[in-house]
């Protein structure tokens, strides 16, 4: 399994105008393999992203992306698990399909969150469908998923 280093963003279904957006819930395990199996490179980052969130956009059919600077404290995942890391700089981004953006988060709350390592440094994208963040309950999927073991969001397989 290729070592998950940075985190990734995950893509954007496409929609028409004049269809509806249908995502499927968001599944930890899920993007912790899809991650792991890209060409690019990632990181599993757990803790807090402080920013100033940007004014909400009003939904249109041209809806455009938005972005910011955050910077991350928290811990990052290692091969034996969640690990302190240095406060790092990371770009959040949301993407859209049509007029569904994806949203920020909570400045300041605790997540687990997919980052992809570019060569502007790490990036965080939110699509409209999720995916890329999830709850701080996630960690000890993630870290299941990271050692080998049973790796999948069903509780009952842990």
């Amino acid at each position: 399994m290729k070592s998950i280093l940075t985190l990734a963003a995950t893509a954007a279904l496409v929609a028409t105008q004049s269809t509806a957006l249908s995502c499927m819930p968001p599944d930890v395990a899920q993007t912790f393999q899809w991650a792991s199996e890209a060409e690019e490179s990632y990181a599993v980052l757990l803790g807090k992203f402080s920013f100033d969130a940007p004014p909400q956009q009003p939904v249109s059919n041209d809806a455009q992306p938005q972005e910011v600077v955050a910077s991350f404290t928290g811990q990052g995942l290692a091969e034996n698990g969640f690990a302190p890391t240095t406060p790092t700089t990371v770009t959040l981004r949301t993407s859209c399909a049509g007029p569904w953006c994806g949203g920020f988060p909570n400045p300041d709350s605790e997540m687990l969150a997919f980052v992809a390592l570019t060569d502007d440094g790490y990036l965080l994208t939110m699509g409209p469908c999720g995916g890329s963040t999830f709850g701080v309950d996630a960690a000890p999927i993630v870290e299941a998923c990271m050692r080998g073991e049973v790796c999948t969001a069903d509780p009952a397989q842990h």
